[in-house]
């Protein structure tokens, strides 16, 4: 009898089965997003942007008129993000800033040289940094400007497509003085019909820079000069207190009439500064729209470059003011915002500006060259005139 032999039974090991993150479909899949996925990583972390949330974010509070408009930018406040700055505006008219208190903020930004002067005489303050300028201007419309032309009181900047004009002050203020309208400059065959005086229409001079810096330019053409003592100045401002109060009531929101269609018949001509309306048209252009031809600028034959003036009270306010007055990517959306930006000596370039205006096929208002530039009143007898003209309270 046969024997049979029986061994044990053959068990096969079956290895266990792969994580799913280490298949080949899940690679093939999912590999490329997590490559895209770490180079993000290495983005943010060589930028700086990843730290944010893990660093403190210091609000800085400020006082400031039409400036503001810097700051409420939205790549100015993601470019102070990256440094870990949120600035807090309090806005302001910039003469109101200068005589208001201060406690609590960390720097103030007043529009011009003359309220600068008058914040920093009556405070305590850690630095100041002056990181751009912009020319006081007057804003107006393409058919005023013509009427303007033909009466022989402005004339067209050469190579400015009729973008830009020069203001005769003399006889601009003679218009006003004599009582003309725009209807008896035939402003009619321009297809306006408008019986107000001619003149210019300003923000509160009692709360503005502006306001303040165009009531001097008035002065400086009705007197021929700047008064030197507060006797003169007190006379300088009796002579043209009817002249400037002659617009009736000021203007609270000067830029916003401007820029709406019912400005032209509003206020036909409007105090404001250049980068305001450079700032319109490159969002006009960037928008697809091209350039607004209806609305366009008078420069006075008397220039007035507006000197703003960033003043820290504190440290984080002094870490600001040198960040906008020295890093480069700051002064790079100042420009893109219109301001003419300044050296860290406070010299001008127009080179810059004109080469953005350039790449958007913006008009160059910087070709000016045979320009008078009017004198800068003392800070002092500008606010006695101020005071006067506008029956302000002294600051």
């Amino acid at each position: 009898m046969a024997s049979t032999s029986t061994g044990e039974p053959l068990l096969a090991v079956r290895r266990p089965p792969r994580p799913f993150y280490l298949r080949r479909r899940f690679l093939r899949s999912f590999g490329p997003v997590a490559s895209l996925a770490i180079i993000g990583f290495v983005a943010l972390l060589v930028s700086g942007t990843l730290a944010l949330p893990a660093q403190r974010l210091v609000t800085v509070k400020a006082k400031m008129g039409s400036k503001a408009d810097y700051f409420l930018d939205a790549e100015v406040r993601d470019l102070l993000l990256r440094h870990h700055l949120k600035v807090e505006v309090s806005h302001v008219g910039s003469r109101e800033a200068a005589t208001s208190d201060y406690a609590g903020y960390d720097f103030l930004f007043p529009s011009g040289q003359a309220t600068a002067g008058l914040t920093t005489a009556n405070m305590d303050f850690k630095n100041s940094f002056k990181p751009f300028i912009s020319p006081l201007v007057l804003a107006t419309y393409r058919e005023y400007a013509l009427a303007l032309v033909e009466a022989q009181v402005a004339t067209e900047h050469p190579g400015s497509s009729g973008y830009y004009y020069e203001l005769d002050m003399a006889k601009f203020v003679a218009l006003t003085r004599n009582a003309a309208t725009w209807n008896s400059l035939k402003i009619g065959k321009h297809g306006i019909t408008n019986g107000n005086v001619v003149l210019a229409q300003t923000s509160e001079v009692c709360t503005s820079y502006g306001s303040g810096a165009y009531l001097a330019l008035l002065s400086q053409v009705v007197n021929k000069r700047n008064p030197t003592t507060i006797a003169e100045a007190r006379e300088f401002a009796a002579k043209v207190k009817d002249l400037y109060r002659s617009q009736g009531l000021e203007s609270s929101a000067p830029t916003e009439n401007y820029f709406v269609g019912e400005g032209r018949g509003i206020a036909p001509i409007m105090v404001m500064y250049e980068h305001q309306y450079l700032r319109w048209q490159t969002s006009h252009v960037e928008k697809g729209l091209g350039l607004d031809s209806s609305r366009v600028l008078l420069y006075p034959n008397l220039s007035v470059y507006t000197k703003p003036e960033l003043i820290t009270l504190t440290d984080d306010g002094d870490r600001l003011g040198h960040l906008i007055a020295e890093r480069p990517e700051f002064k790079r959306r100042a420009m893109e915002l219109g301001f003419r930006v300044l050296d860290g000596k406070g010299a001008y370039s127009s080179e810059r500006l004109s080469e953005f205006l350039a790449e958007k096929n913006i008009p160059d208002p910087t070709t000016r060259r045979d320009e008078t530039e009017a004198r800068p009143m003392d800070a002092g007898l500008q606010e006695e005139m101020v005071t006067i003209v506008g029956d302000c309270a002294p600051a």
